[in-house]
């Protein structure tokens, strides 16, 4: 059964990383308490850093 902490998403994520994948894109983490998995690198969207304005 899964640590209730997780089911309310506060998950306590570990950094880990993948040998086989060079790069920023090989790092990912993992919660320590459930396993759950989510990338470490996740590229920016291409309008993020635009202004109100722009």
């Amino acid at each position: 059964m899964r640590d209730i902490r997780c089911l309310i998403r506060r998950h306590r994520w570990e950094s880990r990383h993948n040998p086989e994948v060079e790069g920023p894109k090989g790092d990912y983490q993992t919660c320590a308490r459930c396993g759950e998995d989510k990338a470490g690198y996740e590229a920016p969207p291409k309008n993020m850093y635009r202004g109100v304005w722009g």
